[in-house]
């Protein structure tokens, strides 16, 4: 299940603002927390950034003339394949 960048609703993971915000901003609080928990960090096929212990990544999507994030959740065991 993907929440849209630009309709949401709003998600968090522990602070973290995960929709309709600068990618970068997310990933790079979205690393930190990785790491800080020892967890594997997952890049999808196109670039996506998540941890499969969390079941969920990180993407871009278009908002007009930028780009917004949207967060994936998928089931355990699942393959990204675009």
């Amino acid at each position: 299940m993907t929440v849209h960048g630009r309709t949401g609703p709003q998600v968090t993971l522990s602070d973290i603002q995960l929709i309709g915000r600068t990618v970068s901003h997310v990933d790079a609080a979205l690393i930190q927390y990785i790491e800080q928990r020892r967890m594997r960090l997952l890049y999808g096929c196109g670039g996506d950034l998540g941890s499969d212990a969390l079941n969920m990544s990180v993407r871009a999507t278009r908002a007009g003339d930028t780009t917004v994030s949207e967060a994936r959740f998928f089931a355990p065991e699942w393959e990204d394949h675009g």
